[in-house]
């Protein structure tokens, strides 16, 4: 996600002399039926480009970089920041955060937003402290609608558009530029802390609205991908869309039962429709749900 980021600060910011003296990242993580340890694309990305790479997960591991560093850059990197360490830098710590802040402080801003209705989402670049995402505001982006987009899709709209502004809020704070952080409204946000999603959670309620359970698909697309059964196996649903009323008005669909209406797959749910648009079956690749249905014989079958 964040790759494209780094690498244009890395390549662009040069020119403008900021230098990347380090690269922390979370430990490797074990995937697969091997349970093989993986590292992350950021770990990838600075290795291929020859930076001290710091993976143990512990601030302690790269202490002594920060006296002399002037500034630390994080995005996602999930862990709170003990303050003797947010000391060290020159100029502190800022973090880009996918959501304007205080909505949607914690883990999956995106995802959470998405899953909520959210139609409209931007990201907000401020001083980390001690706190949950709970630090002064530098700068605070434009909205932009996020109507049936996926959070990968998302993603790739805020990272682009962070790229943007990101050389210039470096280079004013850098110059000591009048760039005020103003604190955060204290108030309820509509969405207060966001967690990280599990894969227990993406598994889909059929008795939930129709609506919802497009939120949540979109939601939790590429990751950890929402999921039902079919078969007594886990089949991932990657895309769906809401069925309009006025086509069901002749049809009553218990929740989770599957139809098949012109080369269609429509579920049913407590309140509503969706159709289908990309699935993947267990043990087979991402495909378009009329691919499944061509290969899949039918007959009055729901997802549990």
């Amino acid at each position: 996600m964040v790759v494209p980021l780094f690498e244009f600060i890395r390549s662009e910011g040069r020119k403008h002399g900021i230098e990347v003296v380090g690269v922390a990242t979370n430990p490797p993580r074990a995937h697969g039926r091997h349970s093989a340890l993986v590292k992350t694309p950021v770990s990838l990305w600075a290795h291929q480009h020859e930076l001290p790479v710091f993976e143990g997960g512990e601030c302690e591991e790269f202490s002594h970089l920060l006296p002399d560093t002037d500034l630390v850059f994080v995005v996602a990197y999930g862990r709170i920041i003990p303050q003797r360490y947010l000391d060290l830098p020159r100029l502190g710590w800022i973090n880009l955060h996918f959501s304007p802040l205080p909505m949607a402080r914690g883990a999956a801003p995106v995802q959470r937003m998405i899953a909520a209705g959210v139609e409209e989402i931007g990201f907000t670049l401020f001083r980390l402290d001690e706190g949950m995402d709970t630090g002064p505001l530098i700068y605070v982006s434009p909205t932009i609608s996020i109507k049936d987009l996926t959070t990968g899709e998302v993603w790739r709209i805020l990272i682009e558009s962070a790229r943007s502004m990101i050389l210039d809020r470096l280079k004013e704070i850098e110059h000591g530029a009048n760039i005020l952080a103003q604190p955060q409204y204290q108030g309820p946000p509509e969405l207060a802390l966001v967690p990280k999603i599990t894969t227990a959670e993406a598994r889909i309620d059929w008795h939930m609205a129709a609506k919802d359970i497009h939120q949540r698909i979109l939601a939790f697309n590429p990751s950890p991908s929402a999921w039902t059964h079919f078969r007594k196996e886990r089949f991932l649903i990657h895309r769906s869309a809401l069925v309009r009323s006025d086509e069901m008005l002749k049809v009553s669909l218990a929740p989770g039962q599957i139809m098949i209406v012109s080369d269609k797959v429509i579920v049913g749910s407590h309140k509503g429709a969706i159709e289908l648009i990309e699935v993947q079956p267990s043990g087979k690749r991402k495909m378009a749900a009329k691919e499944w249905l061509h290969g899949t014989r039918l007959s009055g079958e729901s997802f549990e």
